[in-house]
């Protein structure tokens, strides 16, 4: 499926229409299923990434990494 999907327009349209989601978002609260089927790409891995960074400015994956790094031993301490 991810094969068919040109992932450069898919960025380019989901940053044009960023303000507007974020309207729809936080004025409706709408439900998952209704964000699924409105906003597929949300689904994809890169725009979860994409929009993560959009909304904070952090990369997603660099922060998540750093939080596990800075929790390692306590998570081992749990093994």
């Amino acid at each position: 499926m991810d094969e068919d999907i040109d992932f450069t327009v898919t960025g380019m349209n989901m940053s044009k229409t960023f303000a507007a989601r974020r309207l729809e978002i936080v004025n409706s609260s709408p439900s998952v299923q209704h964000l699924q089927e409105r906003w597929p790409a949300l689904l994809l891995e890169h725009q979860v990434c994409a929009e993560y960074q959009r909304i904070t400015n952090q990369k997603l994956k660099t922060e998540l990494y750093a939080a596990l790094d800075s929790h390692t031993n306590s998570l081992l301490a749990l093994a």
